[in-house]
């Protein structure tokens, strides 16, 4: 034994990381196991309603669901919280269930949160970025992608984009002034926004007469009204943008349910169809997990059509054309291991008019 050895003798100095990552755990049953027993229940008993009742009303802790708390997840939480030094944590079987969960909290909460989901490659970050910091008494969540994206905004009408909450793409919709639009296609982040605009690409080449407009939003608080949230649109401008009767083709890097929630009230809240996380993935690529989630360009395209009343009867052969694009791109990716071509190296056109067409 060396010298310099000094029994450990208090909490403080077991409070290394490597000791609180061994030693934190469940307590030991009768049983007196050495390592804590894998808890495989989907439920837990109650004593009587009493019981039952203060456990639902969180006056006791106590395990309710498995889904829920287990001690299995309890022990695995306290170890992360003792070691990053947290009071508590929570665990979730997803990154997506993470965010979510976040999200619905504070938006029940009623607090300020800026939803930034990575839109394009740096302006619109850089604009959203600066509003939060300059901001206090609030709070901000910011979620941002890694990979490389297209730039779909200068940094001017980044500055206007992020100020509104969100606004239609003139330049990559089919909408002319005046004119009622067909259809909808809304996104918000970077992956749908993406798969979104390579829709309205295919929509655009099929049917060269379809009014398509392109609604991005960049602040999901501005979907709620202005009597629940500062910064929602009126019942009048929340129409401008997506219609009172069209129906809204909306893509999001979430789960569907929360955009259900935040456009409740809205006038066309019964035509959003909304396409965002199922829960499908497994180690692949990154297009086949859109595939999966039936968010990509394809699964939302064939959502247009069928949507779309002046669509209906005219379309089967692009429908039929669209589903097998589907299967050629499951052959594909399992033969080769990567995307297809056309969509590893899609662009948006580049000659879209005037005004704010990508670089």
């Amino acid at each position: 034994m060396s010298d310099n050895f000094q029994p450990e003798t208090n909490n403080e100095q077991l409070s290394n990381f490597e000791t609180l990552a061994i030693r934190t755990q469940t307590e030991r049953t009768q049983f007196d196991e050495h390592s804590t027993p894998l808890y495989l229940t989907s439920s837990f008993i109650f004593q009587d309603a009493e019981d039952m009742r203060a456990s639902f009303a969180e006056e006791k802790p106590k395990n309710l669901y498995s889904r829920f708390s287990n001690p299995n997840v309890t022990e695995f939480t306290d170890k992360i919280a003792k070691m990053e030094g947290a009071e508590a944590g929570y665990a979730f079987a997803t990154g997506m269930a993470a965010i979510y969960s976040t999200f619905a909290t504070l938006l029940n909460a009623g607090d300020h949160l800026v939803c930034r989901l990575l839109l394009e490659k740096k302006n619109t970050l850089l604009c959203v970025a600066d509003h939060c910091l300059k901001t206090w008494d609030r709070i901000n969540v910011i979620v941002a992608g890694k990979q490389p994206a297209p730039q779909w905004l200068n940094l001017e009408a980044a500055q206007q984009h992020c100020a509104a909450g969100m606004g239609i793409w003139h330049w990559a919709g089919t909408v002319a002034e005046g004119e009622e639009p067909d259809v909808v296609m809304a996104c918000a982040g970077d992956v749908p926004t993406m798969e979104t605009l390579a829709a309205v690409d295919l929509l655009r080449d099929y049917f060269p007469d379809l009014r398509i407009q392109v609604v991005n939003v960049v602040d999901l608080m501005a979907l709620q009204t202005a009597e629940q949230h500062p910064h929602g649109l009126s019942d009048e401008a929340f129409d401008a943008i997506f219609t009172a009767d069209k129906p809204v083709i909306f893509a999001f890097h979430g789960y569907p349910s929360l955009i259900h929630r935040l456009t409740y009230p809205r006038n066309n809240h019964g035509n959003f169809h909304v396409r965002g996380f199922m829960e499908e993935g497994t180690t692949t690529t990154p297009f086949d997990m859109t595939v999966m989630n039936e968010l990509d360009r394809f699964h939302l395209a064939q959502e247009a059509i069928v949507r779309t009343p002046s669509l209906q009867g005219k379309a089967d052969a692009v429908l039929d054309e669209l589903a097998e694009k589907i299967a050629e791109h499951h052959r594909y990716v399992r033969e080769h291991g990567e995307d297809l071509p056309e969509v590893r190296g899609w662009k948006w056109p580049s000659a879209q008019g005037d005004g704010d067409a990508p670089e």
